[in-house]
């Protein structure tokens, strides 16, 4: 049999996918570590979840094995605090300091970039005189040199002497910052000769946008004013009136008519071809002062429309009010949350908004799909007055999608049913139990405690530490804590749910793993989550 292995360079997650991966790898993004492992020689990069850390300008992170203090390598520097959310090395690359007639003037700071200048012995200088004549901070400025020839081309023989003194060349080779040899190839005098004028180039384009701007202004001109006839012109229509209501409120139309009519019809145009005459012994309309004013009683879908009134005057000829158009307003309903997040045992509220809410409603939730059936035990709200969800004491079945829906019931139309179109997604964190160390050492005879976190959990539940011998693959024996075993073992909790496991008087039968479980009840399952391994060390001295 041939079995052939390889491994891969693990590397730490760029800056766009950083939150991706520590969402995958660690409860909160916070806790994501991706770190340079110095004890190792393959996969040099390790990723664990611990608890965010920062350390001044200069410095980063390392693994050895735990968090420790390291340099930036030669190459690299950090200008400000090192934060581990979201980094792994030190953020900028030094600049090089190799462009033509460049050289390193000083490179002794993790913090800070390499200041350059120019190399005086061959006749260099700053194109741009920097901020300190010495030398020049390449991050921040132009540090491009030439050499000193005027038009004439003669060579202008200059040396700063008291720069050139204080230059801190490092004595070591360095590949990446090696000057350029000089090149007097087609060299172009006046490429850098301060003296050279300028040709109208830019004069003559500048003219021409201000030319284009003293043709275009008038030409926008017409046209504002062309637009704003028009809008006018529009206002001045009269004959349609809108009134906007919700559901379930009240419309009152009124018809100015001063002379006298044989008869007044209300009509109701609810689309092109639907015009119909509103009944006078119809309950959802209310007519006074001789059928001039009209009520509607209690908005629907289907009020929506135009209302005029046919005239007939007292010579027999018909004549038609001026038009009022009548929008019922559907209830637009929408969820604080996208996503909600709880622990096991917790309350949670879904928080829901309701614009422009019927009269009268009725608030249902469901849950997948399902209408949710309220009871005090488990759910509360969902009325018109707290139209939100609570629900106590989550766990596992209540992770699922909930969305919720309002019910307009008017008193002379059939009922209305309007639905959320989001859902939120409630999602209950998983338990989980953190070592304070992972490895001690202890002297024979000697007392220890072993320390432990139980993080996003609020149920009650029974705490299992475990005991595996070094020579065993897996947990067989659970400590037990009885008067018997009181003089060997001790467990308590802290109130900041902080648990203590207390070794008295060690010997060599403890030198094992042990680790601590918490077993608990959700969604009628029992479920059990444990830490990592502590591996406890009893020496002889």
């Amino acid at each position: 049999v041939l079995c052939l292995t390889d491994t891969y360079d693990f590397s730490c997650p760029s800056q766009s996918h950083w939150k991706l991966r520590a969402k995958y790898k660690c409860t909160h993004q916070s806790n994501y570590f991706c770190l340079f492992d110095v004890n190792r020689q393959i996969n040099v990069y390790r990723e664990r979840c611990l608890n965010s850390r920062i350390i001044g300008h200069g410095y980063k992170y390392v693994f050895q094995p735990n968090p420790n203090l390291g340099e930036c390598s030669l190459s690299r520097y950090q200008p400000f605090i090192f934060n581990t959310t979201g980094y792994s090395d030190c953020v900028f690359l030094k600049s090089f300091c190799n462009s033509e007639g460049q050289t390193t003037y000083k490179d002794d700071t993790k913090g800070s970039d390499r200041t350059c200048t120019c190399n005086t012995e061959l006749e260099y200088h700053f194109v741009r005189p920097p901020n300190n004549r010495c030398n020049c901070h390449p991050s921040i400025e132009d540090c491009s040199c030439y050499i000193g020839i005027h038009q004439n081309s003669t060579t202008n023989v200059l040396k700063d002497l008291d720069c050139h003194g204080k230059i801190n060349i490092s004595t070591q080779e360095d590949a990446l910052n090696t000057s350029k040899a000089l090149e007097m190839n087609n060299f172009d005098n006046t490429k850098y000769n301060i003296a050279f004028r300028p040709t109208n180039q830019y004069r003559m384009k500048a003219a021409v946008c201000i030319l284009v701007l003293v043709v275009l202004y008038p030409i926008a001109v017409v046209i504002y004013i062309v637009q704003r006839n028009k809008r006018q012109r529009r206002k001045k229509i009269k004959g349609l009136k809108k009134v906007t209501k919700a559901y379930g409120a009240e419309a009152v139309l009124r018809t100015k008519i001063k002379a006298d009519v044989r008869n007044l019809t209300w009509m109701h145009q609810h689309d092109i071809d639907n015009i119909q005459d509103i009944p006078s012994d119809d309950c959802k309309y209310s007519k006074c002062d001789t059928s001039k004013t009209l009520e509607i009683l209690d908005l629907c879908k289907k009020d929506s429309g135009t209302y005029f009134c046919k005239v007939i005057m007292p010579k027999g000829t018909v004549r038609y009010s001026l038009k009022k158009e009548v929008e019922v307003i559907e209830p637009v309903l929408t969820l604080k949350d996208s996503e909600k997040r709880a622990d096991c045992g917790q309350t949670v509220t879904l928080k829901c908004a309701i614009k422009h809410p019927p009269k009268h409603y009725e608030v249902t939730w469901e849950k997948d799909a399902d209408t949710i059936q309220l009871n005090d035990a488990k759910y509360m709200g969902s009325t018109q007055d707290f139209p939100h969800l609570t629900i106590k004491d989550v766990d596992h079945g209540d992770n699922a999608l909930y969305c919720f829906c309002i019910t307009y019931k008017p008193s002379t139309d059939e009922e209305e049913k309007f639905k959320c179109r989001s859902k939120v997604k409630l999602l209950v964190n998983e338990p989980s139990i953190q070592m304070f160390r992972l490895e001690e050492q202890v002297v024979m005879g000697h007392n220890i405690s072993i320390e432990c976190t139980i993080n996003q959990i609020r149920k009650i539940y029974d705490v299992i530490w475990e005991k595996k011998p070094a020579n065993n693959e897996e947990y067989s024996e659970a400590l037990l804590f009885e008067k018997q075993t009181e003089e060997k073992y001790e467990k308590k909790m802290s109130k900041t749910k902080t648990q203590h496991l207390k070794i008295k008087k060690a010997d060599e039968f403890d030198d094992a793993f042990y680790r601590c479980c918490i077993q608990y009840e959700s969604a009628g399952v029992d479920h059990i989550v444990c830490s990592e391994e502590f591996r406890l060390l009893v020496v002889a001295s």
